[in-house]
């Protein structure tokens, strides 16, 4: 016998309910250059293009252009702030590549670094692995996955658009070989893989014709691991997926995706279609009461600031708190901090 409700309730036991359309998952699609990345995100349903490379000059396709991390912020602001009149209608967001925004992330977080080092006396980095013991790669690490996850808060899901790099492998008493894998570094790879539902990896394969002697290049993704391509997920679509066109990808991903939702939840597609139904209805739900980050910091600052003029104790025990870790006393300094830090300070008054 299973646990009551009103048990489970008691405890903080939830139930997952499946998600039975792809968009709703988060992914990894890598591919080998001029693939056809760009073309195949814009017949994506219920998504978002943000650029942070161009690779779409040659197509009629809607993206949000992202050319520094501040406008890949400024971005999650305005979804935060319009997220109730948006509905079900967007679901995924689609980043090509994360490569250009990891490196945008990174010399932001460098930018952030140096500046508040010189405005306290102190002579800047130019690299994160030289501040305070690499620490400032946590600090690009934590930067990125905040981001990431205000997006999901927000009900979304992401799809990183990645490059692939061919890598030559060397086993221990066996023959090298070479793998095609995520040309991503440690701390990104540990963050979006981790974290990935599928991942998908672009290869293109010479078909021979029935004649023997011509041939032409097809693609196809890998959905598994092979040893040669390195390919995998948490939702295991069972096999890999050969194409022509983007559309017709879309269409066998989606069918395989499904399939494979329905047989490990024993679902039928007319339930199927009925739990997207009433997802999207608490989706919508959901997001009217959504608060947007810039209004939760607005009220932290406040709250912190009037407790700080009223009550000497609590002011001598935040300014004390604010010289020991940003090395100085002054309260403008609140208008610069992140919602984590500001939450920290909330917990002294």
């Amino acid at each position: 016998m299973g646990l009551t409700p009103e048990l489970e309730k008691l405890l903080g036991i939830e139930t997952n309910i499946p998600k039975m359309d792809w968009y709703s998952y988060g992914g990894i699609i890598a591919t080998p250059p001029k693939f056809g990345k760009t073309t195949l995100a814009r017949l994506i349903p219920k998504s978002i293009l943000l650029a942070c490379e161009i690779g779409y000059d040659s197509l009629e396709i809607k993206f949000r252009r992202i050319k520094r991390w501040e406008d890949f912020v400024e971005f999650i602001d305005l979804l935060e702030e319009n997220i109730e009149t948006i509905d079900e209608k967007l679901k995924l967001i689609v980043v090509d590549t994360v490569h250009e925004l990891w490196r945008m992330c990174n010399q932001y977080t460098l930018n952030r670094i140096n500046m508040r080092m010189r405005a306290n006396g102190k002579k800047g980095v130019e690299t994160l692995e030289q501040y305070d013991y690499r620490n400032g790669l946590k600090i690009r690490d934590e930067e990125f996955i905040k981001q990431r996850d205000r997006i999901k808060d927000l009900g979304l899901q992401l799809l990183w658009m990645s490059h692939l790099v061919k890598k030559k492998i060397k086993p221990e008493d066996e023959e090298s070989y070479h793998s095609l894998d995520l040309d991503y570094d440690e701390n990104l790879y540990n963050i979006l893989v981790k974290d990935a539902s599928y991942i998908l990896i672009g290869q293109n394969i010479r078909v021979v014709e029935d004649d023997g002697k011509t041939s032409h290049v097809d693609r196809k993704f890998v959905s598994k691991n092979d040893g040669i391509i390195q390919g995998g997920s948490r939702v295991h679509i069972g096999e890999d997926i050969e194409f022509q066109t983007e559309e017709e990808f879309l269409e066998k991903f989606n069918e395989l995706f499904s399939k494979s939702l329905m047989e490990k939840n024993n679902i039928k597609a007319p339930e199927a279609k009925k739990m997207v139904e009433e997802q999207d209805e608490k989706l919508v739900e959901k997001r009217k009461n959504i608060k947007p980050e810039k209004e939760k910091r607005e009220e932290l600052i406040s709250k912190i600031k009037g407790e700080v003029a009223s009550k000497p104790t609590t002011k001598k025990k935040v300014l004390s708190y604010l010289e020991e870790k940003y090395e100085t006393s002054s309260p403008k300094i609140l208008n610069d901090l992140e919602i984590e830090d500001l939450i920290k300070i909330e917990n002294l008054l």
